[in-house]
């Protein structure tokens, strides 16, 4: 009996988002979030402990772009 080789976590997820699929295009949107790394005291928090966070498409050469995440 051959045992069945499990999909490992990467394997799922490349299969979900497309793994190491290149776009010729950037998206035309952008993801925007943000950490903190502090109490929030009355809903507040100090700026120090604030990062916010982007993900988009940046075209670097023709017919090429590269996923960033900036914060």
């Amino acid at each position: 009996m051959i045992a069945a080789r499990q999909p490992t976590p990467l394997d799922q997820w490349r299969r979900r988002f497309g793994g190491r699929h290149r776009r010729a295009q950037p998206r035309p949107f952008a993801a925007m979030g943000y950490l903190t790394d502090g109490p929030v005291v009355d809903n507040l928090i100090e700026i120090e402990k604030f990062t916010l966070v982007l993900l988009y498409d940046d075209p670097i050469r023709p017919g090429h772009c590269a996923l960033r995440l900036a914060g």
